[in-house]
């Protein structure tokens, strides 16, 4: 999903309207930043089946 929405963003195709509990704002950071902080995410609540919500 990850990948699917950055190339959107970076083919002009999409935008982001909304990036709620990362670290730094979401526009100054880069692709690996974003991965690390949903692999994080993921980690600490292994029993939750959607961890993320692309519309």
């Amino acid at each position: 999903m990850l990948h699917y929405n950055e190339r959107k963003i970076n083919d002009k195709e999409a935008t982001l309207i909304l990036a709620s509990g990362f670290v730094w704002e979401i526009e100054r950071m880069d692709f690996r930043q974003k991965l690390t902080r949903f692999e994080h995410l993921t980690m600490l609540k292994p029993k939750v089946k959607t961890n993320a919500l692309h519309i």
